[in-house]
């Protein structure tokens, strides 16, 4: 009867195998994506990132110079821009943050500031916009703005 069906128990096992093999791909992608894009609150990028959620937001750049990433996992030039964030962190650490939004996960961030296009960072001083930068940028524009932004605020004190 079961050869009647078109499939034999060889022919199965090989499709079970092949679906075990995929659930145990599937798995170890998800676990990766957990460490590269972690969720709000924690830390990427070798500690020098913050993922931040809507909650955070607010209380997170309310005070001094805060680079902050809009992003989404599934964008190219996003995942491209993330090395760079992480250098320019590790450069502007003690003097600014550096933070991370996720568009998909946090729309009504994104919707208060205008984000289109992503990835878009944009760099404010004591929670308002100072700059905005649309695509990716290069880690000397970025702590190059930092560096004018915290002067800023030193020359107005």
């Amino acid at each position: 009867m079961e050869e009647n069906l078109g499939t034999t128990k060889k022919e199965r096992s090989r499709s079970v195998t092949m679906f075990l093999a995929v659930m145990v791909l599937l798995v170890a992608a998800s676990g990766l994506y957990a460490v590269w894009f972690p969720r709000g609150g924690e830390v990427a990028g070798g500690g020098h990132l913050r993922s931040l959620t809507s909650q955070e937001f607010d209380a997170a750049v309310a005070s001094g110079v805060v680079l902050v990433d809009f992003w989404a996992p599934w964008c190219g030039p996003c995942r491209q821009q993330l090395p760079i964030l992480e250098d320019v962190a590790r450069r502007v650490e003690g003097r600014a943050a550096v933070m991370k939004v996720n568009f998909d996960e946090e729309p009504e961030v994104a919707g208060r500031f205008g984000v289109q296009a992503i990835p878009t960072l944009i760099l404010l001083q004591d929670g308002r916009p100072v700059q905005r930068f649309v695509g990716v940028q290069s880690a000397r524009a970025l702590v190059g703005a930092i560096d004018a932004a915290g002067a800023g605020a030193a020359g107005h004190e």
